[in-house]
């Protein structure tokens, strides 16, 4: 599965819908944090927003690697 969604500085807010609407067609997507977002605790980082993005679009986190992360759809 390729990456379908990336969180830039606008943060999580700018891509809920986007990422509703993906998980409502395709059941998993695949997120990636750009850089410069994450400033140094990568892993930290990256789940407390796959938490925020799986909570703000009723999916659940399947794993968090570096700086990407899948939610699927419940």
């Amino acid at each position: 599965m390729g990456i379908t969604l990336f969180v830039g500085k606008a943060g999580v807010d700018a891509i809920v819908e986007e990422a509703k609407s993906q998980l409502k067609s395709k059941k998993e997507i695949k997120v990636k944090v750009n850089p410069p977002i994450i400033e140094g605790r990568m892993h930290e980082f990256a789940r407390k927003i796959a938490d925020e993005l799986a909570e703000k679009t009723n999916s659940k986190v399947l794993w968090v690697k570096g700086r990407t992360f899948v939610l699927k759809c419940d």
